[in-house]
């Protein structure tokens, strides 16, 4: 019985700490799929004056893929609904797995796309760009450092775990 307790504890323990690790992990992921989409959309409005759905369309197929996609197809919804809500729509499910300022880059971003020039589109991708990159540079250093904390904190616990059960 002493046995099926421990077990169940040790394993309560690395959850406890894997748990984050795997939300940041999550994070990180989703800011590089927004970062890859972001640079072939930026790529394809900007520097090959692509149409917004052509590039909308592109940056599906070589960045986040179905999210993109689905974004291109709603643009025939465009005069019910303005392009911002659109893009928040669309790409919600991402948005809501980045950080706080990853989503409010983002969602400034769906706000000035469509509705301005050439050059301050890219300006506004770029800017979200820089914020994307900030906060994936932040959730890997964020995530070593965790890590190994997290990683002695339950290996400390089940050591005095098994120390009481004993």
């Amino acid at each position: 019985m002493k046995l099926l307790g421990l077990c169940l504890l040790a394993a309560g323990a690395i959850w406890a700490a894997l748990e984050p690790l795997i939300a940041l992990r999550r994070q990180d992921e989703a800011t590089g799929e927004m970062l890859r989409a972001l640079t072939v959309l930026e790529s394809a409005l900007c520097g090959e004056l692509m149409p917004m759905g052509d590039a909308l369309r592109l940056a599906g197929r070589l960045g986040v893929g179905s999210a993109f996609i689905r974004l291109a197809e709603s643009l025939e919804e465009l005069g019910e609904l303005p392009f911002s809500r659109l893009w928040c729509r669309e790409l919600g499910g991402l948005m809501r797995s980045l950080t706080p300022a990853g989503r409010e880059a983002a969602a400034v971003l769906g706000e000035s796309l469509g509705r301005t020039d050439a050059l301050r589109q890219q300006r506004a991708i770029s800017s979200c760009l820089d914020v994307l990159r900030l906060e994936r540079d932040r959730l890997r250093s964020e995530g070593r450092k965790s890590a190994g904390l997290r990683a002695a904190m339950s290996l400390g616990a089940g050591a005095v775990l098994m120390i009481m059960l004993m």
